[in-house]
């Protein structure tokens, strides 16, 4: 099952959350992750690290513009899966790739191509 959260705005970011199966949930946003787009990741954050998800799958191949905010908001997230035991899988797109590379943190997420990809290396 889907869930939207979008806003009105077609630039404003959106974000989909799909639960493929009891353990898995993953957080596809599109748009521009801002300031404005945190306290909305965050309240997604909650909901998954309360519900007995083992692993989140991050996708932001569709982001459009990726911040400092959504940088942070990425790094919490990172660790709170961390306290949790819940893997974290990123596919980063073009926008957040470069991001990530620029301020030399490439490394620091399990990063894939593609959520397939992705949902493949934690099944298998």
């Amino acid at each position: 099952m889907t869930h939207d959260y979008g806003s009105a705005d077609p630039e404003a970011a959106r974000f989909a959350v799909d639960r493929p199966d009891h353990d898995t949930t993953v957080v596809a946003a599109s748009g521009e992750v801002d300031a404005a787009a945190v306290p909305r990741l965050r309240e997604l954050l909650d909901r998954i690290c309360s519900d007995g998800t083992r692993t989140m799958v991050v996708d932001l191949s569709e982001v459009t513009f990726f911040g400092s905010d959504g940088l942070e908001w990425l790094c919490e997230a990172q660790q709170r899966a961390g306290a949790r035991a819940m893997a974290l899988c990123l596919v980063p797109g073009r926008q957040v790739d470069r991001l990530l590379h620029l301020v030399r943190e490439e490394d620091r997420f399990r990063s894939f191509d593609s959520v397939p990809r992705a949902l493949g290396a934690v099944r298998g």
